[in-house]
């Protein structure tokens, strides 16, 4: 699974899993560093059919003059024999400061 955000052009992002820790693809937690960068991609979760992984992650944005909006993308990191998939129930929360 691996997952960005983009954000409009002079704003600023800083986001990770919350407690900054993610799952790579032998399903073992590693560290991982804070994203800073519109577009800067995690990978984690496991190549595993049966495996499910469930990631909380936490950022903030602050937004310059230009105008846009704040995007979520999702892809299959590696291609395998099942599909990856959002389960039911998956939220995004967002607050406005």
């Amino acid at each position: 699974f691996k997952v960005t955000f983009t954000v409009p052009s002079g704003a600023t992002i800083l986001w990770s899993p919350a407690n900054s820790l993610m799952w790579d693809t032998a399903s073992s937690a590693s560290i991982v560093n804070p994203v800073t960068t519109s577009g800067g991609t995690i990978s984690m979760g496991s190549d595993s059919v049966t495996s499910r992984v469930a990631s909380t992650l936490v950022g903030s944005v602050r937004n310059s003059t230009t105008a846009g909006n704040l995007q979520f993308q999702w892809a299959q990191a590696v291609a395998v024999a099942s599909d990856t998939t959002v389960r039911v129930d998956s939220y995004l929360m967002i607050f406005r400061q």
